[in-house]
């Protein structure tokens, strides 16, 4: 497994992130795959000084407000980390994101928006089947209320760690 370093991630607000965490729990136990918290990662791969990296994080949320993204349909790859997961729509919101993250800390990074629910290596069948039989209610809509700061050194799911969250100013119409 990869060591993604400390990594930024955009987590979704109630009730979609409970939903969203029992849809995770659901699949890992029917695979025997890990538990993690549902997120969109806005970048990964981070290194440096903890204090350092906190500051730029403080600067990137700094007046960032909450936003929604759409997700679109379930998709697979043969990479644990994105194994099956759920494909995100790129907002203007979402993009500003992650350039303004890639630019605080001078990265370059494919950006794939999605939301992982299964992490692990299996068969694409049985990927399929669990999409098929998952009965994803998608298109929909999911609000993003916070940014967190993640240690994600281990190669072990289980010992990712947050760091610190960050929520974003919820827009006023």
């Amino acid at each position: 497994m990869e060591n993604f370093g400390y990594a930024l991630w955009l987590e979704p607000a109630e009730p979609k992130r409970t939903e969203l965490r029992q849809l995770i729990m659901t699949l890992s136990e029917q695979m025997s795959g890990p538990l993690f918290a549902p997120h969109c990662t806005v970048l990964a791969h981070i290194e440096g000084n903890l204090l350092d990296i906190r500051r730029r994080v403080r600067e990137l949320v700094s007046g960032a407000e909450s936003f929604p993204l759409m997700l679109l349909h379930a998709e697979l790859r043969k990479q644990w980390n994105r194994c099956l997961y759920l494909r995100v729509g790129i907002s203007e919101e979402l993009f500003m994101l992650n350039e303004r993250a890639q630019k605080l800390f001078e990265k370059q990074e494919e950006f794939l928006p999605h939301i992982s629910v299964l992490y692990g290596e299996f068969p694409e069948h049985e990927k399929e089947r669990l999409i098929k039989d998952a009965g994803f209610n998608l298109p929909c809509e999911i609000q993003m209320n916070t940014l967190s700061l993640n240690n994600l050194h281990s190669s072990n799911v289980e010992d990712w760690k947050i760091i610190e969250r960050y929520s974003l100013h919820m827009t006023s119409y």
